[in-house]
């Protein structure tokens, strides 16, 4: 049989087989990657901010001026970048070597907070200068992987999953104190791994995250810093939450990748979620489990796009179990 193309990224290949005995494969290899490109409400491609890589977690700094975002190199590393979209310059604020998954600015965009694998492949918070005017140091030392997730308005709060030492699917979400005389806290006990959690900008009052206590990935509401009844948002699946700016609504992906928006109204403690609606298709791959998206204040999503693009024909095989008994 000819080579079945592959994704460079996940390791995939293309290929589907169906119940009546049909194999549907692609020949060759396939040319895949990652973009970053802006799109409108409707999907329509607005721009294109970066070239083809393969990038991960992807944050706007707070004032919509820069981007925070990873790239792997072919050492295995992905060491996290941050870019000037107004003036386009690019530079490094991690090493080479670093493998990272996730990436938060602070309130005031001044540094960036980021989980990375240690020696003892243990994640493990650190904090960098976002103008790297200073080297990467640790956060605080834990027995148990670390990841943050974000930083309150006030600057007070670094929200972070703690990973427990078994295999579960779960971890807590917890709070760190960024400011003296402050004691942290548990703000969740089970939250998912890569629960994706943001708060409402505009009052923080209210925390969005997911969570796969349902049995299957969904997103939720509940109340912040004192959490109480939790409110489900989606309704067929759904992670990676994120807030606009205005506090209104609340996008999140189904499990179609599919950007989804919910308006969302709070009043003290009560809340009232709308009907979900879908917006557009989009083209983020499963395996960026974190901020694969983000959206801007004039409501624009900065969108880490898959490229899969290949000219190689598409092969139909017929009674292919057959050949295998030969």
């Amino acid at each position: 049989m000819d080579k079945v193309a592959s994704d460079e990224i996940t390791a995939s290949s293309v290929f589907s087989v169906s119940t009546q005995g049909e194999l549907l494969y692609q020949r060759g290899k396939g040319t895949s990657g990652d973009q970053h490109i802006w799109v409108d409400e409707s999907g329509k491609t607005l721009s294109q901010v970066s070239e083809p890589a393969i990038y991960g977690s992807t944050r706007l700094s707070p004032d919509g001026a820069r981007i925070a975002t990873t790239i792997e190199n072919k050492s295995g590393g992905s060491p996290m970048w941050v870019w000037d979209l107004k003036g386009g310059t690019r530079a490094p604020l991690t090493a080479d070597s670093r493998y990272m998954d996730a990436v938060v600015w602070s309130a005031n965009g001044s540094v960036l907070y980021f989980d990375a694998y240690d020696s003892r492949n243990h994640r493990r918070m650190s904090v960098v200068p976002a103008d790297g005017s200073q080297q990467e140091k640790a956060l605080f030392d834990s027995e148990n992987d670390t990841a943050p997730v974000e930083v309150t308005a006030d600057g007070k709060w670094l929200l972070y999953e703690e990973e427990g030492k078994s295999t579960a699917p779960d971890a807590a979400l917890k709070a760190f104190p960024l400011v003296s005389g402050l004691q942290g806290f548990t703000v969740l006990e089970q939250v998912a791994k890569s629960s994706n959690a943001g708060l409402k900008p505009t009052t923080n009052d209210w925390l969005a995250y997911e969570s796969d206590q349902s049995g299957r990935p969904e997103i939720y509401l509940t109340r912040f810093p004192h959490p109480g009844a939790k409110y489900q948002v989606s309704q067929s699946g759904g992670n990676q939450p994120v807030w606009s700016k205005d506090g209104k609504k609340l996008y999140y992906l189904d499990t179609l990748r599919r950007m989804v928006y919910v308006e969302i109204r709070t009043s003290g403690d009560s809340v009232q979620i709308g009907t979900p609606k879908i917006l557009f298709q989009t083209g983020i791959r499963h395996s960026i489990r974190m901020q694969g998206y983000d959206v801007s204040r004039d409501g624009k999503f900065l969108i880490v796009n898959s490229i899969n693009e290949s000219l190689a024909p598409v092969v139909l095989v017929t009674n292919w179990d057959a050949e295998l008994k030969k």
